[in-house]
């Protein structure tokens, strides 16, 4: 092959270990010196040239065919290893495989990069779909919220009303003629409450007596209703009002509403 080695025996020949397309034997053992091209290096290795790991001594391969043609020769090596024809198809082989070899990561770093652009994706989409159910549960409550403040605002009024109707003192206390009767037990109790009354604008219509009773109450004819409210508090604190009694009260002939003074 006329490699040029350092003795008749020195060459290029095929790597026995199979790493690598050629290897140098320096004529006593497989050197540190590889190379992976097509056809194997012209000239030998240089002495500047930094080799790898040499592999453990072997028989030296075959020499040449004496043509010095294309005729594969055959390199024996370790104990028990298979023989390797030397030749261009040979020498092709170890790159051909290298290049598959880079075909598949490159195949696997796509088809890894695809599926984790696939589960971003997906989580995504849950993420969004999570938010959009997340706002239709809170929208409903913010309109119920709104409908109740409305609800409060529409029953202020009427509260209004109601007070501004119980409020309403009817007649003027001159316009009311009362009755004081007393059911207390104490003396001349009638006559003070109808001085103290009168003191109010009242209109005195008779003092009467009755049998003792229990609390002081304000009763007033039909018509009367806001008035005997409003006498009521003139009377004092723990006052009711109770509807005018059928048969009418002695000497209230004369008279609008009638005080029965109680114990």
């Amino acid at each position: 092959m006329g490699n040029g080695g350092s003795s008749p025996s020195a060459r290029w020949a095929p790597d026995p270990s199979g790493r690598h397309a050629f290897r140098y034997w320096d004529g006593e053992r497989w050197t540190g010196h590889v190379a992976d091209g097509v056809f194997a290096p012209a000239r030998a290795p240089e002495p500047t040239d930094t080799p790898g790991t040499p592999l453990p001594a072997s028989r030296a391969p075959e020499s040449e065919s004496p043509s010095g043609g294309d005729t594969p020769v055959v390199a024996t090596v370790a104990e028990g290893a298979a023989e390797t024809p030397i030749g261009p198809e040979a020498a092709a082989e170890h790159p051909e495989s290298r290049r598959r070899e880079r075909r598949q990561a490159t195949r696997r770093r796509k088809t890894f990069w695809l599926g984790a652009l696939t589960g971003a994706a997906v989580v995504a989409v849950a993420v969004a779909a999570a938010a959009v159910a997340l706002n239709v549960k809170v929208n409903p409550s913010s309109t119920a919220a709104k409908h109740r403040t409305t609800t409060s605002t529409t029953v202020v009024p009427t509260t209004l009303a109601t007070t501004t109707t119980t409020l309403n003192p009817g007649r003027p206390p001159q316009q009311v003629r009362i009755e004081v009767i007393n059911a207390s037990g104490a003396q001349n109790a009638a006559g003070l409450k109808a001085l103290a009354l009168g003191r109010l604008g009242y209109a005195g219509a008779g003092l009467a007596d009755a049998p003792v009773r229990q609390g002081t109450a304000v009763q007033c004819k039909p018509g009367f209703e806001a008035e005997a409210v409003t006498l009521s508090k003139a009377v004092g604190a723990g006052t009711t009002v109770e509807p005018f009694p059928n048969p009418p009260p002695a000497g209230s002939t004369n008279a609008d509403c009638v005080v029965v003074l109680g114990k």
